[in-house]
């Protein structure tokens, strides 16, 4: 937990307890099993959307390393353009 996030909790804890002076223990712990709750289904919610930004990167990552070895490689299969005109007639003013 942050700490600033548990300064938070701590002060809202105190401030319920001078103004409310009869509050019981259920009710603190009621409190904190909504808070605990709602940091759960926080977190179930950001994982997902954590986990996908971490694939989303890595796969760019990946495919821009393999753009980058292909690129390395001479392109040998290309055959260079053919002449229209035949070797045997030469090209004018040569």
């Amino acid at each position: 937990m942050d700490r600033k996030a548990g300064m938070m909790v701590l002060i809202t804890l105190v401030f319920i307890f001078v103004w409310q002076p009869r509050l019981s223990v259920y009710l603190v712990e009621e409190a904190l099993a909504v808070l605990l709750g709602i940091a759960a289904l926080l977190i179930l919610l950001l994982l997902p959307v954590i986990a996908f930004l971490f694939l989303w990167h890595g796969a760019r990552f990946v495919l821009l390393r393999i753009k980058w070895v292909f690129d390395l490689i001479p392109q040998r299969t290309r055959l260079p353009a053919r002449s229209a005109r035949p070797m045997s007639q030469p090209l004018r003013g040569h």
